[in-house]
């Protein structure tokens, strides 16, 4: 809502940062149900799952922004008249009034519909097989839509609230997180200079977000390979490996979307530089948006299974790294465009890109290593 009736740029930057600080849950609790629903040979399936909805909403909400921006604009006036008609007050709302009644209905679905279910585990556990332990009551409606349910852990506020900081020694969380980082950052700048792009085309502001549809089905083509497809391997290569299953085994996917993200920048920012058919440019884009989900489901998948007791500790601190790159790299691409030109910036993004995925060889082959490094200080932080 401040967005949309944002008059000074301060008012639209103080906006965003109350996105920010709203969005920042979202990041890490959906990811995190995960592990608790599903057994680690099924953890990619999991992921692909909440990476398809996350992708869908990304590129869904362009698509109605492009419409609602050609026919009511991208924001309201400052104020409405008390005396419009219901006709005039739709006319006037604008594409952040829209985005706030969605947050809204998002926000009374999950309040209403969503109860905590949160357990105390070792309250509960029992040492004695034979003991029988009464339950407690079941919930009533009122019960489960407590805003704040107090549970007994063991590790304080401030120790939770620092193990991320601490994890960042570890290489596993800095490749895991700028391997993520980077490939949200290409789908950022891809977003970021469509107008820039098709511009060339003179696409309107309902067809250029219709050019959303491409990464889309990108992302929805492949989203088997990097989640249900990794799960099959990863049972594949325990079977072979006397029943171990290792976490390095995850990796593989990203060998695959390396190539298919650096061809689909190259696409979009040399076919647009030389103004090749609008084809081009689209169908590049449904190549970057098809190496999202593989980057998203590897990255997490792969941080949760190397620590296992620290997964949202561990997924906070990939996150962060993910978004401070993704915010750099948003900030550099306009100077860097600026300087160096559409063709040779893009020719330079997709190798840098292949280059970051392709890295991923280094934790296959020493990941293992890493990780026996890493057993003493990860135990430490686990038992406090």
């Amino acid at each position: 809502m401040v967005a949309a009736r944002a008059q000074t740029k301060a008012t639209f930057i103080g906006s965003r940062i109350l996105l920010g600080f709203g969005a920042a849950p979202f990041e890490q609790l959906p990811a995190l149900t995960v592990d608790d629903q599903f057994f680690i040979h099924q953890r990619g399936l999991g992921l692909s799952i909440y990476t398809l909805a996350l992708t869908t909403g990304s590129f869904l909400g362009p698509i109605a922004t492009g419409f609602v921006i050609d026919s009511m604009g991208w924001r309201c006036p400052s104020s409405f008249p008390l005396q419009s008609s219901p006709a005039q007050l739709t006319v006037q709302i604008g594409v952040y009034w829209f985005y706030a009644i969605f947050l809204f209905s998002v926000a009374a679905l999950v309040f209403f519909a969503l109860e905590e279910t949160g357990f105390p585990r070792r309250t509960y556990h029992q040492t004695d097989p034979n003991e029988t332990r009464s339950s407690d009551p079941p919930k009533t409606y009122l019960q489960k839509l407590q805003l704040i349910t107090i549970l007994p852990v063991p590790t304080s506020l401030y120790r939770t609230a620092t193990t991320p900081i601490l994890l960042l020694t570890s290489p596993i969380i800095w490749w895991c997180g700028i391997m993520y980082g980077f490939a949200v950052a290409w789908l950022t700048i891809m977003a970021y200079e469509s107008t820039t792009i098709f511009m060339t085309y003179n696409f309107s502001s309902s067809a250029l977000g219709l050019t959303n549809i491409a990464p889309l089905i990108g992302a929805c083509l492949v989203i088997y390979l990097g989640g249900a497809g990794t799960d099959r391997f990863m049972v594949f290569k325990a079977r072979r490996n006397a029943g171990i299953m290792e976490p390095e085994t995850r990796l593989y996917s990203v060998f695959f979307a390396g190539p298919i993200m650096a061809a689909g920048l190259i696409l979009y920012g040399v076919g647009a530089a030389n103004e090749i058919h609008w084809a081009g440019p689209i169908i590049g884009m449904g190549m970057i948006g098809s190496a999202l989900p593989i980057s998203a489901e590897v990255a997490l998948g792969y941080v949760s299974e190397c620590y296992p007791s620290l997964a949202g500790e561990a997924t906070a601190a990939v996150i962060v790294i993910r978004n401070v790159i993704g915010c750099g790299m948003t900030f550099a691409i306009s100077p860097w465009i600026e300087k160096s030109g559409l063709e040779h910036t893009f020719v330079t993004v997709g190798l840098l890109a292949l280059a970051v995925f392709y890295s991923g060889i280094l934790l296959v082959w020493k990941g293992k290593a890493c990780r026996r490094l890493g057993a003493r200080r990860y135990a430490t932080l686990v038992l406090g």
